[in-house]
């Protein structure tokens, strides 16, 4: 995060609460806690802060369903990581439904990569 703010704006989003979010970015950059991702909501909010256009955002995530789906709605650019921790209980939701969504999405406009 230190390294990319160098050259851009980063923003945090969040969906854990103000305490835990706080624990672990206060200090280093900007954040959005109880994002309520994947709202539409939460990506307007955003835009006004930051007044900023759609084609000027990137959104690096680790969650097809709340980082990348609505993202693409609201003509954000879209990065999809691999999850470096262990699931909740609604994250190991998440994770059988994009399993499931990935088996049958062609990437169109973009490319995978995968880590060697």
């Amino acid at each position: 995060i230190l390294e990319l703010k160098k050259d851009f704006t980063i923003v945090v989003a969040s969906n854990n609460n103000r305490l835990r979010v706080t624990k672990f970015l206060h200090g280093i950059c900007d954040y959005v806690c109880d994002a309520l991702k994947p709202t539409k909501r939460l990506y307007r909010k955003v835009k006004k802060r930051y007044n900023i256009e759609s084609k000027d955002c990137a959104i690096i995530g680790d969650q097809f369903v709340t980082d990348v789906i609505l993202v693409n709605r609201v003509g954000f650019y879209t990065i999809l990581v691999d999850p470096i921790g262990k699931d909740g209980k609604v994250s190991f939701f998440n994770r059988k439904l994009e399993k499931r969504i990935k088996e049958k999405i062609q990437f169109k406009d973009g490319e995978y990569f995968e880590k060697d």
